[in-house]
């Protein structure tokens, strides 16, 4: 068993049941990093497992809210296709224009291969 793997199980049995995805849901702050031009939650999600410092993610869905962006004096579309990979689940708000999940809400886990 790789050290990913135990990794995941330890994170799987210590955080909050989280829906795989979680719909409408932002994890704010603890970024580790932003990646742009994602075109799904699954890519997201793929990004984080591949990361061993992430366990947490939020993506922004295309043409998601735009009232955020307003609030933040972001230009429109600036969550769009966006990922942040993070190191915590703390601070888990609903938020329209997300989708967000754990390291372990990864739909092609099984068939990836260990990081590094």
């Amino acid at each position: 068993m790789g050290l990913k793997t135990i990794i995941l199980l330890l994170l799987v049995a210590s955080t909050i049941a989280w829906r795989c995805p979680e719909y409408s849901l932002d994890f704010k702050g603890n970024d580790i990093t932003a990646v742009s031009g994602v075109q799904s939650w699954d890519e997201c999600a793929s990004h984080c497992y591949e990361n061993l410092a992430c366990s947490h993610w939020t993506w922004g869905v295309p043409n998601g809210e735009k009232r955020r962006e307003t609030e933040r004096n972001r230009s429109p579309g600036y969550y769009n296709n966006r990922c942040y990979l993070k190191d915590s689940d703390i601070g888990g708000r609903r938020a329209g224009g997300f989708i967000s999940g754990s390291v372990a809400c990864v739909a092609s886990v099984a068939c990836a291969p260990s990081p590094g």
